[in-house]
């Protein structure tokens, strides 16, 4: 009788609310993806005789670390939320030491962080560190109103609602590295540490000291901010993203979240990172050590030193990898054949700092830490040309077209460059101020907007879409005229 009017309390007061909220369950739980690597990792698992017919869970797919902290965490949430079935709640020992006064919502505080520091053992980013933290603070909220706050305490039960946080988390950050070891990146482009998005109006930076990575949406009537996430603690140099603490760390555009970390990638600090392919990422180090990453397995095909100082600069094309060090000189490797079969340049007497390829693939240019611009032509490296036109060195370099190019100098001026016939000064694009130097630039998919980031803090946009016009025009013009067809110098008709 009197389990009959307990039901028909619940029946009445709470309906079907219950069953709603069980009957949706988290959206990886559900996941094809997931449940095909769950089967697959129950097959794959030896288990005893009298476990077989034991249905494994969803955590089956993690790797052990990550399975271990999350099993601590949910089981200790257990027993501070969900410890003993009382008067049609699950209590547990949070809500028991709530109910002491003065000190008992602070010791429940006190263990509530003390989860969330086990959980942190699992490199989680720092928006999920925040979003548990801000769970903890309103459960110690609620808890200091007397009588009510303790009964609310009890139904918040942040610990659980943490430790469900975490399992969402580790479970969809493995299913992104199945995916990755499956060779489907979640990006349509390679992956490339600078990012104008070449699919969508974002872009991505570094703050000042580099210890942040900002998103944003931008468009000619307004910008703003998509996400930021801290993915290291040290300055982040160049979603792949390198840092001084030697590691690399690949990020979701879409959500600001690390999706894979690899430590300690290299001995000494990564200078640069270079998207070879949808599979292949080099990077070189402060010592001049090249490495070449298969991004599927996260671990390193090919390792060399072909220079005796930092890696400056690398661009890459016809399977062909081409470095810059600050020992003078170019490196050109093609890594398809060994690395004993590396060509080298003669040594300059400067310091080539960024490269870019023009001439459809025909030339390189490098800008150098005197402001001079040295240029290659491909299969001739043992021979170059040079051009002094800047009064500054040249950090960044980025192609407009294959005839033009723009530099950006540590005077904090962005130049318009033609190569074609010859190398000539064409004009200033833009200025981020005489004590800034640049230090990346990027052309939108759309062809619309320059984007350039300097030491003043300020990512900035430079509409060029009227130079592609007057390119299209003209070449419009020829074809109808049934001219044969040649290559137009970028502003000629300026």
């Amino acid at each position: 009788m009197q389990q009959v009017a307990v039901n028909y309390v619940k029946q009445k007061f709470i309906g079907k609310a219950s069953e709603r909220i069980h009957a949706n369950k988290p959206s990886y739980e559900t996941d094809p993806e997931v449940l095909a690597a769950v089967e697959r990792a129950e097959q794959n698992r030896d288990q005893h005789w009298w476990k077989r017919n034991k249905k494994g869970t969803i955590d089956v797919i993690l790797n052990q670390q990550d399975r271990k902290i999350l099993t601590k965490v949910k089981r200790q949430a257990w027993y501070l939320d969900k410890g003993c079935h009382c008067c049609c709640f699950n209590i547990g020992l949070d809500g028991v030491v709530g109910l002491i006064p003065g000190v008992g919502d602070i010791i429940g505080a006190i263990l509530a962080l003390q989860l969330i520091r086990v959980a942190c053992q699992a490199d989680l980013p720092h928006w999920l560190i925040a979003k548990m933290t801000w769970n903890v603070l309103v459960d110690f909220m609620i808890g200091l109103t007397p009588i009510a706050g303790d009964l609310l305490d009890i139904l918040f039960k942040c610990n659980w609602r943490n430790a469900l946080l975490l399992e969402e988390y580790l479970i969809l950050r493995r299913r992104d590295e199945l995916r990755l070891e499956k060779g489907q990146h979640l990006a349509e482009d390679p992956p490339e540490a600078e990012s104008s998005h070449h699919h969508h109006d974002v872009t991505a930076k570094n703050d000042k000291y580099g210890t942040f990575k900002f998103c944003y949406n931008y468009g000619l009537e307004s910008n703003s901010l998509a996400w930021k996430t801290q993915i290291s603690k040290k300055s982040c140099r160049d979603l792949l993203s390198i840092s001084r603490d030697k590691s690399i760390q690949a990020l979701d555009v879409s959500a600001g979240r690390i999706l894979y970390k690899v430590s300690k990638a290299h001995k000494f600090a990564i200078n640069k990172l270079k998207g070879l392919d949808s599979q292949l990422t080099a990077t070189g180090d402060d010592e001049g050590i090249i490495k070449i990453w298969d991004m599927r397995t996260c671990k390193a095909v090919q390792e060399y030193k072909a220079h005796k100082d930092y890696i400056s600069d690398m661009v890459y094309t016809k399977s062909t990898l081409i470095a810059a060090g600050g020992d003078g000189q170019l490196s050109i490797f093609d890594i398809r054949k060994p690395t004993d079969k590396i060509m080298m340049t003669q040594e300059l007497d400067d310091e080539p700092l960024s490269l870019v390829i023009v001439k459809n693939d025909e030339q390189v240019i490098a800008g150098s830490q005197s402001g001079a611009l040295y240029t290659w032509n491909w299969n001739t490296w043992s021979d170059y040309s040079k051009w002094i036109g800047h009064p500054n060195s040249v950090d960044a370099l980025c192609k407009l077209d294959e005839d033009t190019i723009c530099t950006g100098g540590s005077d904090g001026l962005l130049r318009l460059i033609t190569v074609s016939p010859q190398q000539q000064f064409e004009g200033i694009l833009g200025d981020h101020g005489e004590d800034f130097p640049i230090e990346k630039m990027a052309v939108g998919f759309d062809e619309k907007y320059l984007a350039s980031c300097g030491h003043d803090l300020h990512l900035r946009f430079w509409n060029i879409e009227f130079l592609y016009e007057n390119t299209k025009r003209k070449q419009q013009e020829t074809a109808t005229s049934g001219s044969v067809k040649r290559a137009k110098r970028f502003f000629q008709d300026l």
